[in-house]
């Protein structure tokens, strides 16, 4: 329940500061020209991060949370090729990773974090293999 609550909450967040959020993470210097207030949208990064690791730790254990972090972000990149459309696409690879995972952990009585990581690391390869040929036929 916490962590569908705190995805909600990183949805509704991202809706709302997004751009501003990419336009820091980007070049801090150049957003701040442009009016954004860095220092805000820094710590409400930083927050969403630790809200993020805190909830994945009691979830899927301290060392999973890292891989359930990045692999899907990792995943999205070889098939996307904007901000936008990385952040949707490796959303979607996390939570459909997650849900399955626990789906497929308790029909094969394995651990829940565990195989939700194999899962978003089948799913890189997956992407892998489908960005590569992408890349090849443009």
């Amino acid at each position: 329940m916490w962590l569908a609550i705190a995805a909600l909450a990183v949805f509704a967040l991202l809706a709302v500061f997004g751009r501003e959020m990419f336009a820091v993470a980007f070049d801090p210097e150049v957003a701040k020209t442009q009016g954004i207030r860095t220092e805000l949208i820094s710590t409400l990064t930083t927050v969403l991060a630790a809200v993020t690791v805190v909830i994945g730790m009691r979830t899927v254990g301290l060392l999973l949370v890292s891989a359930i972090m990045i692999v899907p972000i990792a995943a999205a990149q070889q098939v996307s090729s904007s901000f936008r459309s990385t952040a949707v696409t490796g959303v979607i690879i996390g939570v459909a990773c997650a849900v399955g995972g626990v789906i497929a952990s308790y029909y094969v009585d394995a651990p829940s974090g565990a195989t939700i990581v194999l899962l978003t690391l089948a799913c890189f390869l997956v992407t892998l293999a489908i960005g590569a040929l992408i890349r090849r036929s443009t």
